[in-house]
């Protein structure tokens, strides 16, 4: 991020350097959409890089869209992988797309990267707090930190049973309460003698994510 006191042309020449890399991160990723979600024309016209148009009304994912409503963890990987094709001078791993999940925001992300040295995934804006600082554990994404996380609501999202999470903008369905049976009855040639015998459990009503589980998303749930 530039300095607030830039001279005008400096910060000129960075709001060049960002839009081009905005142009590729938003092809890559509206070109990976359109082939998996069918739509061949949108997939033909986009691999012309030098047709691509970043204000154009039939891209699956607009600038400030949330990659994460669109794409599951599979295919984050995936893109994640293709970003890196695209920009080979940066290393791009799928956290700085969880943790960067429009392609502003990660657009702006790659073009720190070469002066950072690392990816943004614990400085990002899905696990800090203002004035907190975080520890990076290996293997993990988990942080330690001193201060008070942003509570999580939920709010209602047009049908009486869907709910989007304040926090990340992942959409849920309400599961109502009822009656389910566990376990497996002796009888069943699969069950294990700790499964048994089979009985009736009341289950409370909760919300289920609409997406499997990002390891991103994970973190962040661990770390709150």
């Amino acid at each position: 991020m530039l300095p607030e006191d830039a001279p005008p042309e400096v910060r000129e020449r960075a709001q060049d350097v960002l839009e081009s890399v905005m142009q590729k991160v938003s092809r890559v990723l509206n070109e990976r959409t359109a082939n998996e979600e069918g739509d061949a024309a949108l997939s033909r016209k986009l691999s012309d890089p030098t047709d691509f148009d970043l204000e154009d009304p039939e891209l699956l994912l607009r600038p400030d869209d949330n990659i994460l409503l669109r794409r599951d963890s599979r295919c984050i990987i995936m893109d994640a992988f293709e970003l890196g094709r695209e920009f080979p001078e940066v290393e791009i791993d799928p956290r700085l797309v969880f943790d960067n999940p429009t392609i502003e925001q990660l657009s702006q992300a790659i073009v720190d990267l070469p002066k950072t040295q690392r990816t943004k995934s614990v400085e990002s804006a899905s696990t800090a707090q203002p004035g907190v600082t975080l520890t990076s554990v290996p293997f993990t994404q988990l942080t330690t930190f001193t201060g008070e996380v942003a509570p999580c609501a939920y709010h209602p999202a047009g049908d009486a049973s869907r709910y989007m999470r304040s926090r990340d903008g992942m959409e849920s369905v309400l599961i109502p309460g009822g009656q389910a049976r566990i376990g497996d009855d002796t009888s069943c040639p699969s069950a294990r003698e700790n499964e048994g015998p089979s009985h009736m459990v009341e289950l409370s009503t909760f919300l289920m994510d609409i997406e499997p589980v990002s390891l991103g998303a994970y973190a962040r749930f661990l770390n709150s």
